[in-house]
C-alpha cells in the first residue's frame, strides 16, 4: 500500500512512500519509462555489502548484475561491444576480444 505520492508542479519528482515492492499488476505489460523519456539512473541495494542484483531478459539475450560480476549472454552474437573501442567478436568458431577493431585475445 502506498502511503504517499508526491511531485513537483514540472513533474521533475516522484516520491513513493510506504511499500516494499514495486510490481504490476499484469505480468510483461508495464514499462518503466519510454524511449523518449528514460530514468538516468538505477540504484539497487539489499542491504548487505554485496549490493542487488539487475537482470534483463529479452530472448535469449540477457544481462546480469550482481555480487558475483557481470554476466553477458547474447544467443547467436557476433559483437558485443563492451564500452567504447571493446569489444567481443564472435567469428568462425573463434571468440575474440578486441580494441579498436585490433584483437588483444582469442579462444576457440
Amino acid at each position: 500500500m502506498v502511503s504517499a505520492l508526491t511531485s513537483t508542479s514540472d513533474g521533475a519528482q516522484l516520491q513513493l512512500v510506504g511499500f516494499t515492492s514495486f510490481v504490476p499488476t499484469t505480468n510483461a505489460l508495464s514499462s518503466l519509462g519510454t524511449a523518449a523519456l528514460g530514468w538516468s539512473d538505477l540504484y539497487v541495494d539489499n542491504g548487505s555489502t554485496d549490493g542487488g542484483q539487475i537482470f534483463f531478459n529479452a530472448g535469449g539475450q540477457s544481462i546480469t548484475c550482481s555480487a558475483d560480476g557481470l554476466t553477458l549472454t547474447y544467443a547467436g552474437f557476433t559483437t558485443i561491444t563492451l564500452f567504447s573501442g571493446i569489444s567481443f567478436v564472435y567469428s568462425g568458431g573463434t571468440l575474440s576480444l578486441q580494441k579498436d577493431g585490433n584483437e588483444l585475445a582469442s579462444w576457440g
